[in-house]
């Protein structure tokens, strides 16, 4: 046996298993293809393979420099061939280097030295190089290429933690896509951080970035996002009206400015001359093309035609048709550009769900931080149990571990902390004083993320300060305007505390936005202000439309025993919802009816209207009469529409 310092190269196919069971013939023949790449580099760099299987390869190297250039430029190579296959079916090799110990036998090696390399290929991403510090020290002064540092590891099986570095062979995609074509404008935080980048070394002296540069791309790299990114082509004046044309500029501004408010979607607006999404999208690497045409359609009307395409299949996703009336365009623009921006960007809206889609097509080593969140909002949509939330929790977890700075991730994590806390279906709750401080985190890390302040006006309404749900839901509400989600829910939670013009309001129009986001908050809403002001009709046929009453959710029942004690109720009789709350809480008493109320800040005479309700059906006795407890509202005349 011999021992000796050697550098170690360990290259495996990213879900390799994903793509078998999709096409295992070709797959299989990709391979092939690909290996061909990776055995003449290693060979081209005297390097020498002594492990082969699978998809799989390790490989020694005499010198450290030769095995980085080598991992370089077998990436390079395939992802130029990636370029032409559909995402879901490109392959992509993750290559780990290390220099350590070895242990030469038999034509074979084996050793920490050979273990590390193969922890190192594990880790990095698919495309991707993860180098050890051994690795670092050895060509940081020598290649010049650019390096993140990220942290210690602790490997399996290796003793003691191991310092990392991630390698970066070539541009990020928005970087990539901002030089490859000056006609298009990111309008996202990195393109002024990029242009002050690219301007210091002129002010400061070129040669340190020139000397260093892997220091200017981890400045680049700070806050890139990784998530979906859309680009925005110009609307399209059909016709030949000189007012259409300005009216269709004005437009597509006015989506473009919207967009951004989404802070989990980068936006580009392109003014290019290409018309084919598939170009498009590989020239701006963004996944979504929102198109659109506008043209007269008889007397004083007009049409707009709004498509989002997919780049990736050219398939559109989404698209809608807006008549409206040439006298009264100026007072529609703002208003299709909301519409448009909350069904394809809002909360649950068509990007989303596309993300989510594509997110559960994913190997686990595939998934980003992003990818984890869409997930875990997907999975926390329709199903509000146990274990959806412990999952989801989980999947918000692992997006922190990739990304702590991820202000998505912490926002969902504080939310259904939230929830969980409120309907009861955490199986560990989080004590309801905790998670104010943890939305906060989330609106620190992006001030301007409406939902995020939609987070952390929720947490101080639980937890009765409500001056301060009151300011932070008008900060949200002002930053997040044509978001239903954060709409549907502020106007629940206003409506409750007796501002009930605004909150119907709010949740209809959240409702004709983007009726996904708005379930249950909108009915919720509407038949509660229905009910308070004796409308009982109308408060009967909007609680059965409510998906928390067809699910038979404890609260939607308390509300209907409620309704139920001014209007005749069958399918359930009152008798049966009860017995059914008590299917859920064994426990539940009148006293549990008022408790609830008080835990939504509701009024003390709405609570008093609502128990005399429930008490009218005679499920429960008399003991269900309020007891007055002082609570300071700042309220309005109610509303009913």
């Amino acid at each position: 046996m011999e021992h000796r310092l050697t550098a170690i190269l360990a290259a495996d196919v990213a879900g390799y298993s994903r793509l078998t069971e999709q096409d295992e013939e070709a797959s299989t023949a990709t391979l092939r293809a690909y290996r061909v790449v990776v055995d003449e580099s290693i060979a081209a760099h005297n390097g020498h393979i002594f492990t082969s299987a699978g998809d799989g390869v390790v490989a020694e190297f005499p010198s450290v420099v030769e095995a980085i250039r080598c991992a370089v430029e077998i990436q390079s190579e395939i992802a130029v061939r990636n370029e032409s296959v559909p995402e879901d079916e490109a392959m992509q090799f993750r290559i780990g280097v290390n220099l350590g110990d070895v242990i030469s036998e038999d034509n074979n090696l084996y050793g920490t030295g050979v273990n590390v390399a193969a922890r190192l290929q594990e880790l990095a991403e698919p495309g991707g190089i993860c180098i050890s510090q051994t690795v670092y020290d050895q060509v940081r002064k020598i290649v010049e290429i650019p390096f993140e540092d990220i942290g210690e590891h602790r490997l399996k099986n290796i003793a003691g933690p191991v310092h990392l570095y991630r390698i970066l062979p070539q541009p990020l995609p928005w970087v990539k896509s901002l030089w490859s074509n000056s006609k298009a404008r990111l309008r996202r935080p990195e393109f002024a951080a990029l242009i002050l980048l690219l301007i210091f070394p002129v002010v400061v002296g070129a040669s340190y970035y020139l000397r260093q540069p892997a220091a200017l791309w981890n400045a680049l790299l700070t806050g890139a996002s990784k998530g979906a990114a859309i680009a925005v082509l110009p609307f399209v004046n059909k016709g030949n009206s000189p007012t259409l044309t300005s009216f269709s500029s004005g437009l597509t501004d006015d989506i473009v400015t919207e967009l951004s408010r989404k802070r989990d979607l980068s936006v580009l607006e392109y003014q290019g001359k290409s018309v084919n999404v598939h170009d498009i999208g590989r020239e701006l690497d963004v996944r979504y093309v929102l198109q659109g045409t506008i043209a007269p359609s008889g007397g004083d009307l007009f049409y707009i035609r709004s498509k989002l395409k997919d780049a990736q299949t050219g398939r559109t996703i989404w698209s809608k048709r807006f008549d409206r009336n040439m006298a009264k365009r100026s007072l529609v623009d703002d208003e299709i550009a909301c519409q448009i921006v909350a069904k394809i960007a809002g909360g649950y809206g068509v990007i989303e769900s596309t993300e989510a889609k594509s997110a559960k097509q994913k190997s686990p080593e595939e998934l980003w931080a992003d990818d984890l969140v869409v997930k875990a909002r997907e999975m926390m949509q329709w199903e509000w149990t146990q274990e959806n939330f412990a999952e989801a929790r989980k999947l918000l977890g692992q997006a922190l571990d990739l990304n702590p700075d991820s202000g998505p991730a912490r926002r969902e994590l504080a939310w259904y902390d939230l929830m969980g806390a409120v309907f009861g279906v955490d199986a560990q709750p989080v004590s309801l004083q905790k998670i104010p401080a943890n939305a906060l985190e989330a609106v620190q890390l992006d001030p301007e993320d409406g939902r995020a302040r939609m987070v952390a006006a929720a947490a101080y309404f639980f937890t009765k300060r409500l001056n301060l749900f009151e300011e932070e839901a008008a900060q949200a509400i002002k930053d997040a305007p044509c978001d239903p989600e954060v709409l549907a829910v502020l106007g629940g939670l206003l409506g409750n505390i007796g501002q009930w013009s605004r909150g119907v309001w709010l949740v209809q129009r959240a409702n004709t936005l983007n009726s996904a986001a708005a379930q249950g908050w909108y009915q919720s809403t509407m038949y509660l202000n229905y009910y308070l002001h004796g409308d009982y009709e109308r408060a009967l046929v909007m609680i059965r439309q409510s998906p928390d009453f067809q699910q038979a959710v404890t609260y939607a029942y308390f509300d209907y025993l409620a309704i139920c004690g001014h209007i005749k109720c069958t399918d359930p009789t009152p008798e049966e919802a009860w017995r059914k709350i008590l299917e859920q809480d064994p426990g539940a008493t009148a006293k549990t009816f008022i408790d609830w109320y008080r835990l939504w800040n509701f009024r003390d005479k709405d609570i008093d209207n609502l128990t005399d309700g429930a008490e009218k059906t005679g499920v429960f006795g008399p003991e269900a009469r309020l007891k007055p407890v002082a609570q300071d509202h700042l309220t309005e005349p109610g509303v009913q529409q």
